[in-house]
């Protein structure tokens, strides 16, 4: 609203959201939630619309009656310190330690957790290591192997800290072998894969000729080289070129499970890739993304069994907690099919893109949300912005479209945190004091899609790679069984190429990672895999 909204112009803000009835001279309205959701946009304009009932008689105040006059109540909520976080898991490595644990469900304050504060403990109570974080994760190095420590870790907001939770103890250990042969396979796997995925390897084995790790390496490797190779086969055929120009390795951790057997090396792996679509012609465009994954590599340690077993998101092995309730569909949900009108990017069996008769019409653009700020606002927060879930991707899309856009939350009337109303199909996120609580169409993909296209008709499909617009949003459908399990924000497009779509997403983090090379790397593994663009109007 503005100062000079007419009730007309306030009609059209509310966009036909059903009202919170009350009778004259009852209890007040309690319109606390909606506080909340104010502060979560400050300055946005937002505010109460007070209407009569067109059918209601005239009614005087102080008339007899009249039981109380109207009020409008709002209790003011001070912003205290963070309730504790979740559990702390701390595995000893060489020379340090691998820690995690869950976000506080009571942030304390609107404006949430600032940053994390990690202490390591020694057996006489000495600190010997501090950090702070604003991942629910963290290395620590420095460490002497066979001395026991603890950790503690507190979640700070800006009025003030939280209590320490406190870890089992854990003891350092060094590797059978020593710990630098499985950094150095780590890194020499990675190299060999983006040669195979490259074209600048043709074969596994001339891929590892030049590595000096490659007995660790080279079972991994074979079992994936026929799709690396054949992907940079289709790729050059395609006129698309995808490199990596820079790769690095920090927060290197590696740990030995005597149990198992197992060697584990976790990383935070820092990579810039450069990609080109329409190479050799008019058209031709390269672009820069730079990514940072928390990967976990694990290997078979055993005599005579040596070798890459796995490639993971760090993290993966842990049990989901909140993530897996937040990302599920809500009790009783059936999955519907999808509307006539829903149709996806065309690609080919590859999942190279295909352009179709008449794609280059123009799709219906409304200026009730600003995209452009949709897509700035998620490539500047990609890799500044916590991940408040393990699966946060549809999370980021939907702060992108509030804070960035401007799109208005759908919030239902009444005290928000019942399960019921997490299942409401309206879209709504809340901060404090229970983000956890907060919608599930605000932070799992196919309740998302539910909520703005299939209940409340906000977006429109967008159905060709033409007609994509920054700031419109990707779902992607890995099964092909209209269920989406992935949101991404469309973050730049080509003003040469229809081919030059361009997103930025949690989950993993990206900015300008190109369609086309998440598109064929999805349908490797995938081979179902779709995906649909949508246009959010209101």
């Amino acid at each position: 609203m503005t100062g000079t909204t007419t009730g007309a112009g306030l009609a059209e803000i509310v966009n036909g959201q059903p009202p919170v009835q009350a009778t004259v001279g009852q209890p007040a309205i309690d319109v606390t939630e909606m506080a909340k959701v104010w502060d979560q946009q400050p300055g946005a304009g937002q505010g109460i619309a007070l209407q009569a009932d067109p059918g209601s008689p005239i009614a005087t105040f102080g008339a007899p009656g009249m039981a109380a006059p109207v009020q409008l109540v709002i209790d003011y909520l001070p912003a205290v310190a963070p309730g504790t976080i979740g559990p702390v898991t701390a595995r000893g490595g060489d020379g340090g330690a691998y820690l995690s644990w869950s976000a506080p469900a009571d942030e304390g304050s609107s404006a949430g957790i600032s940053q994390y504060d990690v202490q390591v403990i020694n057996g006489s109570g000495g600190v010997v290591r501090t950090l702070n974080t604003k991942e629910t994760h963290a290395t620590v190095t420095g460490l002497t192997n066979g001395t026991v420590y603890r950790a503690q870790i507190r979640a700070v907001n800006s009025t003030a800290a939280g209590a320490w939770t406190t870890s089992a103890t854990f003891t350092p250990s060094s590797v059978p072998g020593g710990s630098q042969q499985y950094i150095e396979a780590v890194r020499q796997y990675q190299q060999a894969r983006n040669e195979l995925a490259q074209g600048d390897s043709t074969t596994v084995e001339h891929a590892l000729a030049s590595k000096t790790r490659a007995t660790l390496i080279r079972a991994s490797l074979h079992a994936e080289g026929a799709d690396l190779i054949d992907l940079a086969v289709q790729s050059s055929q395609q006129g698309f070129n995808r490199t990596s120009v820079a790769l690095t390795q920090d927060d290197v951790l590696v740990s030995f499970n005597a149990g198992t057997n197992q060697v584990t090396v976790h990383a935070n792996v820092k990579e810039t890739v450069r990609t080109t679509i329409e190479a050799g012609t008019a058209n031709e465009e390269t672009s820069d993304d730079s990514s940072v994954l928390a990967r976990a590599f694990v290997f078979d340690a055993a005599t005579g069994r040596t070798g890459l077993l796995r490639s993971q998101a760090a993290g993966a092995d842990r049990p989901e907690g909140r993530a897996g309730e937040v990302n599920a569909l809500p009790t009783g949900t059936s999955v519907p099919s999808l509307p006539d009108d829903a149709v996806p990017l065309p690609v080919d069996q590859n999942g190279y893109p295909v352009e179709t008769a008449g794609a280059r019409q123009s799709e219906t653009v409304t200026a009730a949300v600003n995209r452009s700020a949709i897509a700035t606002w998620a490539v500047n927060n990609a890799h500044s912005e916590p991940y408040d879930f393990d699966n946060d991707c549809a999370n980021f899309a939907s702060k992108a479209l509030y804070r960035g856009g401007g799109v208005k939350m759908a919030v239902p009337p009444g005290a928000l945190g019942a399960l019921t109303k997490r299942q409401d199909p309206r879209w709504w996120y809340q901060s404090w004091p229970r983000r956890y609580l907060s919608s599930y169409s605000w932070s799992a993909a196919h309740n998302f899609y539910l909520h703005f296209v299939k209940t409340r008709g906000r977006a429109s499909w967008v159905s060709s790679w033409a007609n994509v617009q920054v700031g419109d949003l990707l779902l992607i459908d890995w099964h092909g069984n209209n269920v989406f399990g992935h949101v991404s924000v469309v973050s730049k497009k080509s003003s040469k190429s229809w081919k030059g779509v361009y997103y930025a997403q949690h989950q993993p983090t990206y900015q300008w990672r190109s369609l086309v090379d998440g598109m064929t790397a999805g349908k490797k593994k995938y081979p179902k895999m779709k995906v649909y663009a949508i246009r959010v109007n209101w």
